[in-house]
């Protein structure tokens, strides 16, 4: 019901849109991330030095091979996943360079805390079945949902609408952006009916419920640590921190959870922080 509300407002703001456009934000989920990282700095903060840690190298190295790529990774799913040639040659890099995290020093840094690590199990482990039989259609969704879903939420009323555009507003920035995910995230799931029969199955159900959700949390971390640094301190505290709206935080944990493959810790949208310890130090 709320879906088909937003997909109705949608239309209407195309229209209004197309008669006076508007450069309006994109409210993507790496944009969002950083928003909230650098509205937690001080003015004049600069942008972290790379860690010289073996986990961050490793996740460093993954991060650039992608840029080698050629591919946005950071704010467009879809363009990781409709090539399947190209999904299989990410996933290759990943599974050749994880082993080497074993190698590190102890004590070890649980990894699935980085965005790109994050990102890639979810998309190279534990929903690549299910990303492999239907990945035309979540692309396909993805491309051509998100603009309806964009202007679907932002014709929603919010308080404090008046200060959408400062770059400071991350509660504002985080529920839109957190509702065009969700917007997304339910399209999605619908590839699981798509295609062939044999291509449908309960576990990749179950796979595509949240996979948007996920791999969104992922690239909002991206977001934090482009400002925060990846795997440090400051971000494990903001994730933390009630400077982080809540919206924004469970779709991070979220992420890191699911990647991370907890077992027998249902991930949901009333999950609470005290029961996974991944961003504590």
């Amino acid at each position: 019901m709320l879906l088909g509300s937003l997909i109705l407002l949608a239309g209407i703001s195309s229209v209004s849109s197309a008669a006076a456009p508007l450069a309006l934000p994109s409210f993507n989920a790496f944009e969002t991330g950083a928003i909230i990282a650098s509205s937690s700095l001080k003015s004049d903060a600069v942008p972290p030095v790379p860690s010289t840690k073996c986990e961050n190298q490793i996740a460093a190295l993954m991060e650039q091979r992608l840029d080698d790529l050629g591919i946005d990774f950071r704010k467009n799913i879809s363009a990781v996943i409709r090539n399947q040639r190209q999904l299989e040659k990410i996933c290759s890099d990943y599974h050749s360079l994880k082993p080497n995290f074993a190698d590190c020093p102890s004590p070890k840094t649980f990894v699935h805390k980085f965005g790109v690590v994050a990102f890639l199990e979810t998309l190279c482990r534990v929903k690549y079945t299910a990303i492999q039989a239907h990945s035309e259609c979540i692309s396909d969704m993805t491309d051509r949902m998100y603009p309806s879903c964009h202007y679907a939420c932002l014709s929603r009323d919010y308080a404090g609408g008046d200060s959408l555009y400062s770059a400071t507003n991350s509660p504002m920035h985080c529920a839109i952006s957190t509702c065009i995910t969700r917007c997304v995230n339910q399209q999605i799931a619908e590839c699981a009916d798509d295609g062939p029969e044999e291509l449908s199955s309960p576990e990749n159900t179950e796979a595509l419920a949240e996979l948007y959700n996920e791999l969104a949390g992922a690239q909002m971390l991206l977001g934090i640590e482009h400002w925060l640094g990846a795997g440090s301190p400051a971000t494990d505290k903001l994730v933390q921190s009630v400077k982080m709206p809540i919206a924004c935080r469970r779709v991070v944990w979220r992420a890191v959870m699911a990647a991370g493959n907890f077992a027998g810790r249902p991930v949901t949208q009333t999950v609470r922080k005290e029961k996974v310890l991944p961003f504590r130090t």
